[in-house]
């Protein structure tokens, strides 16, 4: 003790029991922190400088400077009766257990659950002996993460005509449970298809629990869930949002705009449309806006949309140009995109060929149908040819039988006057020229071929 004028002070690391200054226990040692998601086990031996008898020890563990827990282990066996008091609040959660003398004396492990994951602690331990609280190991340590809880009530509001914000609450479901990412996702319904992912989007932060969705389509469907995720894995997937549609928009441009003449009648003229495509609606299509030039100023119609596909006739002038405007108008009167042409009203008379019912033109159906009859004729002639020859082959045949019964007779008719029998026969003709059989032969020759080509 050391003492100046009335004031004395026990030494360094002693405390005044009230009778005389006590040393105090040193730090004790080997001390080691095992963190969990919820809890921390806590590892040390006793310290190396006990001063006296070790009558327990006060762990203390602290969130923000902010008592959260304290655990007396007090000696209740072998040691003697000395009272230890908690020093923490009394709101702070409190826990006090009996060790026998030796067992203080030993490596110790205790370990503190109900605590937060994902969180920094500082962890006070110190001895107590006989001069009260010893010198503090001080260790920081913060808990680990773990798998996120279920998001709950999803919620999705509409913006404008290509946005939603949505919104999701974790906090009911537990604290943070480590660096978050949500994954929310974007799902279509159209018509009565199941809902269809479109796209997904990240948030990181725990409590960054909205996300706002732009460059969707208006006037169309849409539903949302979220998933929670950490290092240490993936939460289920929330429930889904209500289904909510987003505000309609100025529609796109019709399809199928035709103009053109429906019949030979240079003064009519046809424009037919049809609805904009699905995703191009954007809303409840109520109209059609028709400009045109027909009555020589510009004139504007309007065309209930009652349906989907669409014809109009109009009486013109030919040889002149007109200029044909069209544009959906949507439930709130946003006009549509516009689509424009020019149509020249020709009187000229297309020449096309006519088309049979089966697609073949008139001219191909006639061509064929004179080709049959000419090559018909052809097969007709070389069969009379054939016929023709035959009957001259037994002409000729029974010619010559005939000519040889009286062959006789006519040789000794002319033997009288001093001519042989083949010498006759030439100059009457009743014996055969070589030179006309010639000639047969090669019309014969002739014939075959045809015949070849018949068959």
């Amino acid at each position: 003790m050391t003492c100046a004028g009335e004031t004395c002070e026990c030494s360094v690391n002693q405390r005044w029991t009230g009778l005389t200054c006590v040393a105090l226990s040193g730090v004790p040692t080997s001390v080691t922190l095992s963190p969990k998601s919820r809890s921390i086990r806590i590892s040390w031996s006793k310290p190396v400088e006990s001063q006296s008898t070790i009558q327990g020890y006060r762990v203390r563990v602290l969130l923000n400077s902010e008592c959260v827990v304290e655990v007396l282990l007090v000696c209740s066996t072998g040691c003697t009766n000395k009272l230890i008091q908690h020093v923490c609040s009394a709101d702070t959660r409190q826990v006090r257990e009996s060790r026998k003398s030796i067992e203080l004396m030993e490596p110790i492990s205790y370990e503190i659950n109900q605590l937060l994951p994902y969180k920094d602690y500082i962890v006070w331990l110190n001895a107590i002996n006989d001069g009260g609280d010893g010198n503090i190991s001080e260790t920081s340590v913060r808990t680990d993460s773990e798998v996120p809880q279920k998001p709950l009530n999803i919620s999705a509001s509409v913006v404008s005509s290509n946005e939603v914000k949505v919104t999701w609450n974790s906090k009911l479901q537990g604290p943070k449970p480590g660096i978050t990412t949500y994954h929310i996702k974007v799902y279509e319904l159209v018509l009565n298809a199941e809902p269809a992912f479109v796209r997904g989007e990240n948030v990181t932060g725990f409590d960054k629990q909205i996300a706002q969705f732009s460059g969707l389509e208006a006037y169309w469907n849409y539903t949302f869930t979220v998933v929670a995720t950490t290092d240490k894995g993936s939460s289920e997937e929330s429930d889904t949002s209500a289904i909510v549609t987003t505000y309609q928009d100025a529609p796109g441009k019709v399809t199928n705009f035709e103009i053109k003449r429906p019949s030979t009648i240079s003064t009519t003229m046809e424009v037919s449309w049809s609805i904009p495509l699905l995703k191009d609606r954007n809303g409840i299509i109520k109209e059609y806006k028709i400009n045109h030039n027909i009555s020589g100023t510009t004139t504007t119609e309007t065309i209930a949309g009652k349906y989907e596909n669409f014809q109009k006739l109009y009486y013109i002038t030919p040889d002149r140009h007109y200029q044909i405007e069209i544009y959906a108008v949507n439930a709130i009167n946003q006009a549509g995109e516009i689509l424009r042409k020019m149509y020249y009203a020709s009187s000229a008379i297309d020449t096309q060929p006519q088309v049979s019912s089966k697609g073949y033109t008139i001219e191909t159906v006639v061509g064929a149908a004179v080709g049959c009859v000419v090559f018909s004729g052809i097969v007709v002639g070389l069969v009379c040819c054939l016929i023709r020859k035959r009957r001259r082959n037994i002409i000729s045949k029974r010619a010559k039988a005939k000519h040889t019964q009286e062959e006789s007779k006519i040789g000794c008719q002319y033997g009288e006057v001093g001519l042989d029998n083949v010498s006759a026969q030439q100059e009457l003709g009743i014996k055969d020229n070589k030179n006309v059989y010639d000639q047969i032969d090669r019309i014969s020759t002739v014939d075959k071929q045809y015949e070849n080509m018949i068959i």
